[in-house]
């Protein structure tokens, strides 16, 4: 696996590969990252808007993705947010082009189909973290930026959860492998087609936003019947904000997790703080882990 890292100083571009953002909210994305000390490339699919939930044609996405590329100027790529529609791309994206110019890759929830493309079918490492319309601009802590510094080093460290905000562990072990995952309702939607996540011998992170609980149980069934869970070397889960049990407040999403995963021999934490929320941890897909109760070592 290919990875890149980035430094203050170098130029990084900035895109919407999903849904739009709001018009005028351009210019709080390039003060706050000039303010980080990065050079500055807005992409102009921060102005396009198709239908409201797309940033423009698919053809203009991806145009604009193999444009960067390929400019040997521009070090990564930071997305500025999620939404909907990237899933579309995948068939058009150069998997040849982009394999050939490694850069970083930051984004999470809908770009988490391009994180298993660029690492299934380019071979790079990616980082599934806080997107700049999204998070940056308007609640970045000091846990999260400093994650994101470390993990976009490309050294190897030992993770460590938000303080006074503990890893729990639902089955102890231990597992190395290469980190994968996402977003689980759209790792449950690429199931059966041409770019679903290959979870054999990997880690596999799972997170989530406005599920309920009968939902999370009902897409842990759908990979475990894909099976997604027979090869892995071990499962982390993220956050999973407003997955809630309307039904029955007291049988949680933990309650969910437990009993999903009580007969598993592999190690299963929960409560890592990535995904939809702040404080957010910046992870490195396709990187390798080596996970032990819950001792995470990243980059192992």
């Amino acid at each position: 696996m290919k990875l890149t890292t980035v430094n203050k100083g170098e130029k990084i571009a900035v895109i919407c590969p999903s849904s739009p953002v709001e018009p005028g909210r351009t210019e709080d994305c390039r003060n706050y990252l000039e303010k980080q000390g990065y050079d500055l490339l807005l992409g102009e699919s921060l102005n396009w808007n198709k239908g409201g939930f797309m940033a423009g044609p698919a053809q203009d996405r991806v145009k604009e993705i193999h444009d960067l590329f390929k400019d040997e100027e521009v070090k990564a790529i930071f997305c500025a947010r999620g939404g909907d529609s990237s899933l579309e791309l995948l068939q058009h994206l150069d998997k040849e082009l982009i394999a050939k110019n490694p850069k970083v890759f930051l984004g999470y929830s809908d770009i988490t189909n391009l994180h298993i493309f660029l690492n299934q079918q380019c071979d790079l490492i990616t980082f599934h973290g806080p997107m700049v319309y999204s998070d940056m601009i308007g609640s970045m802590d000091e846990y999260s930026k400093a994650s994101l510094e470390q993990a976009l080093k490309g050294e190897s460290y030992t993770f460590k959860n938000p303080k006074g905000d503990p890893l729990m562990v639902i089955k102890q072990g231990e597992g190395r492998g290469r980190l994968v995952g996402g977003n689980l309702s759209l790792i449950t939607a690429g199931l059966g087609g041409p770019y679903e996540i290959d979870t054999k011998e990997k880690i596999l992170f799972l997170e989530d936003i406005n599920e309920s609980a009968e939902h999370l149980h009902r897409m842990l069934w759908q990979l475990k019947y894909a099976g997604k869970f027979d090869h892995v070397q071990g499962v982390i889960l993220g956050d999973f904000k407003n997955c809630d049990n309307r039904h029955d407040p007291h049988y949680d999403q933990d309650a969910v997790f437990r009993e999903f995963f009580q007969d598993f021999t592999l190690p299963v934490i929960m409560h890592l703080r990535s995904g939809h929320c702040m404080p957010m941890a910046t992870l490195p897909l396709g990187g390798l882990v080596h996970l032990k109760d819950d001792h995470l070592i990243v980059f192992a």
